[in-house]
């Protein structure tokens, strides 16, 4: 087996995160900084991979299975909220996915409760996390 520099660029941040390591790319670690909770880590990955699984049914034009995947992502990040509750990270995730059911509700009255929800979750993100821009966003 060659064991190029790129090849190992490559391998190595994933056989850590499988052993438990720490995460190497800036993105990955900047939402981990926010928790030690391994668990909570975690289920906030999976809520984000329901996310892009929603956005991309979203693009097949399936809104019935992209509102489901929406549903579990969102299930996923209040997990993850009980798991670590001074995280802002997955209070920030459901505030997104508030946001974004908002903008796709058709009746007003859907849209509105979207609204109000992410609301509440940006409210507890920013009172975890005042200075953080996302959570202001």
């Amino acid at each position: 087996m060659i064991r190029s520099p790129a090849r190992i660029r490559f391998v190595r941040p994933r056989m850590e995160a499988l052993q438990g390591g720490h995460w190497r790319s800036n993105g990955a670690r900047e939402e981990r900084a926010g928790t030690r909770n391994v668990a909570a880590w975690g289920l906030y990955q999976r809520g984000e991979r329901a996310r892009k699984e929603a956005e991309g049914l979203l693009q097949e034009d399936d809104a019935a299975g992209a509102f489901a995947r929406f549903a579990v992502s969102d299930s996923l990040f209040a997990e993850s909220e009980r798991a670590d509750p001074r995280w802002a990270a997955p209070g920030i995730g459901r505030g997104r996915l508030a946001y974004r059911r908002a903008r796709l509700a058709v009746e007003p009255r859907e849209m509105l409760a979207a609204i109000n929800t992410g609301l509440a979750h940006a409210e507890r993100a920013v009172a975890l996390a005042p200075p953080d821009a996302e959570a202001l966003e």
